[in-house]
């Protein structure tokens, strides 16, 4: 299993030299776990390689919009999926839970994923079907099991 040690709001802020945009982006580009930007609907807009690899989908095949993580979720994780939709409307993020994604050759990948929406964007997820491009998952691939 991968770990990864996130630094509190005032850590970030005691280290001046970090500002929040530079070191959110070092995050996704270090591909140490796999990120992506979708929405409760199931669509991917993007995605680093490290998530891409995890799930076994090019970035090409994302782009063209092939990939939805509710279709490579098997069924019996779903109602998992829909408690931590219901943690994002109430409160903007959703507890790390597990689960597994089918990679492209149909393959279980377990995974512990952690659920966040973007600044600015929580009233739109609690309003259905109101452009929720701003929800923000951290996946950590689980090796070994």
């Amino acid at each position: 299993m991968r770990y990864w040690y996130f630094m509190d709001r005032q850590q970030i802020d005691a280290k001046t030299e970090y500002n929040l945009d530079e070191y959110l982006n070092r995050l996704l580009h270090s591909n140490v776990l796999g990120i992506l930007r979708c929405d409760v609907y199931g669509n991917i807009f993007d995605a680093n390689d490290a998530f891409l690899e995890i799930i076994g989908y090019s970035r090409d095949e994302m782009n063209r919009g092939e990939v939805k993580w509710t279709e490579i979720t098997p069924p019996e994780h779903r109602a998992v999926d829909e408690q931590a939709i219901q943690q994002l409307r109430e409160t903007g993020h959703a507890l790390p839970f597990q689960k597994e994604y089918l990679n492209k050759r149909g393959q279980r990948v377990p995974v512990t994923i952690g659920v966040t929406a973007l600044d600015g964007i929580r009233p739109q997820i609690q309003r259905r079907g109101g452009g929720d491009r701003g929800s923000m998952g951290l996946c950590i691939h689980v090796m070994g099991q």
